[in-house]
């Protein structure tokens, strides 16, 4: 009699216990997670996936806010087959022209396996580039540089620095 009063309180104990039980899944993250890079040339940053107990193959995606033709994103490799307690690893490359707007970007990295979708963020800031051979540098969200540039001994030139979306920055037109 002992041994079915003593089976079933265990019983009784297992049933009243809530279940602890986490679904597969797995993480994204980004290091580093902001960086700077001149007009024309490109940076990159590690994304890294984390399983936890998630088995399968993580398809990655690279978009740019705000969205901008002269800012690419390319991930490499673009999927990760990850096994539970794994990670896997894949490099962002974000490239700019010599005609990218001077401002900070946001790419978003998502990470997406059938329903399950994750998103990490990376802040491009594009500090310096050259308008008609004039050289410009960002300094910060409202202020900016200009450079010198030569013109041939007898000729005219004028520079007009046009910079929008920035808030309190002005610029001035002015003939060399």
């Amino acid at each position: 009699m002992r041994k079915l009063v003593y089976l079933g309180l265990v019983i009784a104990a297992f049933l009243l216990l809530p279940v602890v039980y986490a679904a597969p899944d797995f993480s994204i993250n980004a290091s580093p997670t902001s960086f700077f890079v001149s007009a024309g040339n490109s940076g990159s940053s590690t994304i890294t996936l984390g399983s936890t107990g998630f088995s399968g193959t993580v398809q990655l995606s690279g978009s740019v806010s705000p969205n901008d033709p002269t800012v690419t994103t390319t991930l490499n490799p673009t999927s990760l087959s990850l096994s539970p307690g794994g990670s896997g690893q894949s490099t962002l490359t974000v490239t700019t022209t010599p005609f990218t707007p001077l401002r900070t970007y946001t790419v978003t990295v998502t990470g997406t396996s059938g329903s399950t979708s994750h998103q990490t963020q990376v802040l491009v800031t594009v500090t310096s580039g050259t308008v008609g051979g004039v050289a410009i540098q960002y300094q910060s969200a409202g202020s900016a540089s200009i450079g010198s540039g030569l013109v041939a001994f007898g000729a005219a030139a004028s520079v007009c620095v046009c910079l929008s979306a920035i808030k309190g920055l002005s610029a001035k037109r002015n003939r060399i």
